[in-house]
């Protein structure tokens, strides 16, 4: 659509009608004395404007070059601004006047941009005019990409250690990292004896990994560079950085012994104390009195201890009896005058703290002899007459003189309890959820049978973490099973087996009628046990291109789509609404 500008007339007045210069059509009068058909056809103001552009596109991260490579989305204000830089001709002479996309077929690679633009001619008569410019997009590998493929090309390297003897800290940093997106630039990452290598294209990524590890586990870092080249005339240096990040070799559910300076500078507590959770910090508990500590990470690398308990040497006991204490000997055994304090440490703990006084025996004792032991603890808001719980036997436990006892913090526990122990069961095959996983490379160590075997056992251990912790939880995703939820058909067992019996009579119950009262046994014991929220898992986990972890086979599972071109989600989801009205 074309228009020319007229003059401005009074109120009343009717302008003169002349005919055109070359056809001899009326119009009114105008600088140029010509129509508009006329003056189309005689000036093209769109001559100089390049109709056909090249936007080169990366496959690999999906971004578009500028230059430098950006990412951007489909028909959205900052893919116009992308497409009118790439079109010349549009000077200072032309007055864009709109810009809008037009839609295109998926998968045809081309993006068509309609333009409205003005220019005057002809003695200050000025023409507007609508043309379309093509884009064609090809694909360019934009040079990040190119230094993935390519060895010895990172810029930054973070090493990740820690020194114990499972890996479920670091499974557990794996899901912290998915969660927030942190790897998310990280040209590649090597799992490592011990932890693992993540390298980094630019220093920056590195240090925002480093600051992340900090608030998430204790870590002491250390950093070093390595000079790779330099230019003494442009005064340009290129380096190449490496991090260290030791994580504290402190988890929990671990039994830590303080030396007696330490236990003095943290006020007096006790030398043995029960690891309840890891952050930023260390939290200890002592279970005789319930008094709650919160060791930095700066603190335990000036004041180094260990732990010479961890979960592996845990002993299942059994509660013969529970006496939960009120509030005045709770008061008393806290060594506390003020109520509030203990209620403070109580929150620390989600408020789930309740001191008890247990009656235990071995699990192995059980029918061999009658030794039994008493202990506080403070799962007396869990445990019950009957129930199975899981602890350090400290009567059968050595310490080294470093971490000899004092008489003045009291006298040795023998035995303390960690968490309540749930029956036995194939959870892999009846897990409903699922992870994601790094795309971590192997490392360059062999691994041995031995240690595989490990690997697998430490992560059937950090999903049964994850089962019977509801804060673990919540603090990493879980996905839906690909092949669905695996509902129990023990119940199903049992109502079969008491059927067949009740319709068999009383002697044709045997094995049947055995069988019905151990499912129906094991029934019970799952109604005690912590359920996963299905309603809170998420259901993409198909949709990554990374590995999931199959809790029922027991290996990693391929969940990479098919490779499709960027156009052609984006341009799909959009067809609709832009048939209707096109983007501006």
């Amino acid at each position: 659509m074309a228009s020319m500008d007229t003059a401005m007339a009074g109120p009343g007045f009717t302008p003169a009608t002349i005919p055109c210069c070359l056809c001899g059509a009326l119009i009114q009068a105008n600088p140029a004395n010509t129509c508009v058909n006329c003056l189309k056809s005689q000036v093209d103001i769109t001559e100089g404007i390049t109709k056909q552009v090249t936007l080169f596109w990366c496959r690999g991260c999906g971004r578009y070059q500028k230059p430098p490579y950006v990412s951007v989305e489909l028909e959205s204000r900052e893919m116009l601004a992308l497409c009118l830089q790439k079109i010349k001709g549009l000077n200072k002479e032309v007055k864009l006047v709109d810009a809008g996309f037009i839609w295109t077929e998926p998968h045809s690679k081309r993006i068509k941009v309609k333009l409205t633009i003005q220019k005057e001619v002809f003695h200050g008569a000025i023409l507007q005019q609508q043309f379309v410019v093509e884009f064609v997009v090809q694909n360019q590998q934009c040079t990040d990409c190119q230094k993935s493929y390519t060895e010895h090309t990172w810029a930054a390297v973070v090493q990740i250690r820690q020194q114990v003897e499972h890996k479920k800290t670091m499974l557990y940093l794996e899901q912290m990292m998915l969660k927030h997106n942190i790897c998310e630039k990280a040209q590649s990452i090597k799992e490592m004896p011990g932890g693992m290598d993540i390298y980094w294209g630019s220093k920056s990524g590195a240090n925002h990994l480093i600051e992340f590890l900090k608030g998430v586990v204790p870590v002491r870092t250390t950093s070093s560079k390595k000079l790779i080249s330099q230019d003494d005339n442009s005064n340009i240096f290129n380096y190449k950085y490496s991090m260290y990040a030791e994580i504290a070799p402190i988890c929990k559910d671990d039994l830590v012994a303080l030396e007696p300076k330490l236990a003095s500078l943290l006020g007096g507590v006790s030398q043995l104390l029960l690891c309840v959770r890891i952050t930023s910090g260390i939290h200890l508990l002592d279970p005789v009195s319930l008094k709650l500590v919160d060791v930095s990470a700066g603190t335990y690398f000036h004041h180094r201890f260990r732990a010479p308990l961890s979960a592996k040497q845990m002993v299942e006991y059994v509660v013969l009896d529970i006496e939960r204490l009120d509030s005045a000997r709770k008061e008393e055994a806290a060594g506390v005058t003020d109520m509030r304090a203990f209620n403070k440490q109580k929150l620390a703990l989600n408020g789930k703290l309740c001191l008890a006084v247990c009656t235990v025996a071995r699990a192995s004792d059980m029918g061999l002899n009658d030794v039994t032991f008493e202990a506080h603890t403070h799962l007396g808001h869990l445990l019950q007459a009957g129930d199975s719980v899981l602890g350090y036997d400290l009567s059968k436990a050595n310490f080294n003189d470093e971490i000899a006892l004092s008489k003045k913090f009291g006298r040795r526990p023998q035995v303390v309890l960690v968490r309540k122990s749930y029956p036995k069961r194939n959870r892999a095959g009846r897990r409903a959820f699922a992870l994601k996983q790094l795309p971590k490379e192997e490392s360059d160590v062999p691994v041995k049978k031995i240690d595989q075997q490990r690997a697998e056992a430490d992560m059937e251990e950090f999903l049964n973490d994850i089962e019977e912790d509801p804060e673990l939880q919540g603090k990493v995703n879980l996905y839906k099973r690909a092949s669905g939820v695996v509902h129990s058909q023990r119940g199903e067992a049992a109502a079969s087996a008491s059927a067949s019996a009740a319709a068999g009579g009383a002697g044709a119950m045997g094995d049947s009628g055995e069988a019905a009262a151990e499912e129906g046994e094991e029934e019970e014991s799952d109604a005690d046990f912590p359920a996963i929220d299905m309603a809170a898992l998420l259901d993409d986990l198909g949709a990554v291109t990374i590995g999931a972890y199959d809790e029922h086979a027991g290996k990693e599972v391929d969940t990479d789509t098919e490779d499709v071109e960027p156009q052609h989600a984006p341009a799909a989801a959009g067809a609709g609404k832009a048939k209707q009205k096109g983007r501006k």
